[in-house]
């Protein structure tokens, strides 16, 4: 159910306009700004933050004290949130202390926002009433955001609050700002679900992302890849995000002398993990075909709730494709193809390439682009490509659809002097060696390398259920579909859509009672009804799902215990048009 009320609430945010931060950046002292001017504040229990806040007006939250301590209790909640967050995210995590030990306490100003905008965050340099810079947050998130409530002052205190702490490391000016806003936006949302794992309002931003992966991270808005965030915690540290440093390194690496954070992301995971930042990123982009669904591929448990990556379509072939594609050095390149056909597929390409194959449809898996990618295709499978180069160039892939056999079809069964006889239609596709697999009672059981096979290790009145594959050096078909047979002690030949026999007739309380019929196919709403001789109805039931083939059928319970003695007539229909008509005797 969450799911759903997700995606609704997604398809209703690409109505409106949201705005997650209105992050202001460091300006030149002539342009600076006032803060708001609110006729209330209170300390936190800390000291360390003031909250300013109005009573009366437009911008004054709801003024409910169910505590009676004469402040409303969303300004109770604001203070005790922004106490808890900065614990968590310099006490626990090591992150700078804003404010300062011993600073002048860090302003949280109140007001009543334009829907859709969440908060904001003003640096040092903005204000002379508020050196140390402030938040701005909603006064009740009522309406107009992807989250409410507390849920929404919650994370949007935790976002501005941590670009306040941001600051503290590396400020964004006009100098750096095309590529610092990015990590800025990334760690503060990345930073909401670390400290509310519950919140979850930042899966409603993925889909800026998701819907062009093959931007390059410093053109994403930051917000759209917190997932990315998650990504590097639970795949490349293995850490509980609470506990990890790899955020906190950037940022101090960031303050020691400046570069593009990419750049101190790939010399991290390069020394450290052995692995490049281009590596990941399209790891993790990978990764998110598979959301939306239950995948043993999830990193994090909240992919379940997101849309997963679709782009781009696939180009569908037989038997050969060829594609000329464009290398990036600081983005992926991503294609997309589907065989229609099952067999094992050779993928070749002509330039150093790098990345990831996804495959979707009768299994989820991925597989590294390395020199020479087999991969085995069935006709609803679909690949993703997500891959990147060393350089700028073109790369020329190949693809090769070697045909594995077509599933044997038409299977029949007969019995003939003890044993049961198969035989069906050959598979296409046979190749240099073709063989069937023989699957009795859901288990291999043997191999024939023609389309008959006898089977003369059976018993009379026993159920067998047999089906076949065919395999050749590309690998299997698919199974076909299945018969049922027994062996009956005197030969009856095979009677489509027929009742053989019901048997012990007359039967009492103690019997076991059967019928055997002759499905010419797979029936899935067969029934039997009972009348007395009066034609009353005295039983039915629906038996449900009848295989091909002759197959038994337990009638217990058919006769309710506390009926007469006698005649009664059993109508049994494998369909709405194949129903005949049996006496049996009830000896109670």
């Amino acid at each position: 159910m969450l799911k759903y009320f997700l995606l609704f609430l997604i398809i209703f945010s690409k109505i409106f306009s949201f705005n997650k931060c209105d992050f202001y950046p460091q300006i030149e002292e002539g342009r600076r700004i006032s803060t708001p001017n609110w006729e209330k504040f209170i300390f936190t229990q800390s000291g360390e933050f003031i909250i300013y806040f109005d009573t009366l007006g437009i911008d004054a939250p709801d003024t409910t004290d169910l505590n009676q301590n004469n402040i409303p209790d969303y300004i109770d909640l604001v203070a005790h949130s922004i106490d808890s967050i900065k614990f968590v995210l310099c006490d626990l995590m090591g992150y700078k202390s804003v404010p300062s030990v011993g600073g002048n306490p860090y302003p949280i100003y109140v007001s009543n926002r334009t829907s859709g905008s969440y908060g904001i965050n003003y640096g040092g340099g903005n204000s002379t009433e508020s050196p140390n810079g402030w938040v701005e947050i909603d006064n009740d998130y009522s309406s107009g955001f992807h989250t409410s409530g507390i849920v929404a002052m919650q994370v949007t205190l935790a976002h501005e609050y941590f670009h306040a702490v941001q600051r503290k490391y590396r400020e964004i000016t006009g100098d750096n700002v095309q590529n610092l806003r990015f990590f800025y936006e990334l760690s503060s949302t990345w930073i909401e679900e670390i400290i509310y794992p519950n919140h979850d309002d930042y899966i409603f931003w993925v889909d800026n992302f998701f819907s062009d992966p093959t931007i390059a991270i410093e053109d994403t808005d930051g917000y759209s890849i917190a997932l990315f965030g998650h990504y590097i915690n639970n795949v490349v540290e293995k850490l509980d995000g609470i506990y990890s440093n790899f955020n906190r390194f950037v940022w101090e690496m960031l303050e020691d002398d400046y570069n593009p954070p990419r750049n101190y992301m790939n010399q991290i995971l390069e020394e450290d993990y052995n692995l490049s930042f281009m590596d990941t990123w399209a790891d993790f982009i990978a990764l998110n075909y598979f959301n939306g669904n239950e995948s043993s591929l999830h990193f994090y448990p909240d992919q379940i709730n997101m849309d997963k990556i679709s782009t781009p379509n696939p180009i569908g072939f037989h038997s050969f494709y060829s594609e000329i594609l464009p290398m990036n050095l600081e983005s992926v390149t991503l294609s997309s193809v589907k065989t229609n056909l099952s067999g094992t597929l050779n993928i070749n390409y002509n330039n150093v390439a790098f990345g990831k194959i996804v495959k979707l449809g009768s299994e989820q898996s991925i597989y590294e682009i390395s020199e020479n990618v087999v991969i085995p295709m069935q006709s609803e499978d679909v690949l993703k490509l997500v891959f990147y180069g060393n350089n700028n160039d073109e790369i020329t892939f190949d693809y090769n659809l070697e045909r594995t056999p077509t599933t044997p079809s038409n299977l029949n069964a007969i019995e003939n002097n003890g044993s049961i006889e198969l035989y069906w239609n050959h598979s296409l596709n046979s190749g240099d060696s073709l063989i069937y697999y023989i699957y009795r009672n859901n288990l291999f059981y043997d191999y024939s390398d023609s389309n008959f096979y006898k089977d003369e290790d059976v018993d009379y009145l026993e159920t067998y259920f047999y089906q076949v594959k065919a395999w050749n050096e590309n690998g299997f078909s698919g199974l076909s579909s299945g018969i049922n047979i027994i062996l009956l002690e005197q030969y009856n030949p095979f009677q489509a859509n027929s009742v053989i026999s019901i048997y012990p007739n007359a039967f009492s309380i103690n019997d076991k009672i059967y019928m055997i019929v002759d499905a010419s196919k797979v029936f899935t709403n067969s029934n039997i009804k009972l009348y007395d001789l009066n034609g009353s109805l005295v039983n039915q039931y629906l038996y449900g799902n009848l295989l091909k083939g002759r197959q038994r059928l337990d009638l217990y319970g058919l006769i309710p215990s506390h009926y007469s003695s006698g005649i009664y007539f059993l109508n049994f229909c494998f369909d709405d048009y194949n129903c005949s008509s049996h006496k049996i005797t009830w000896l109670k």
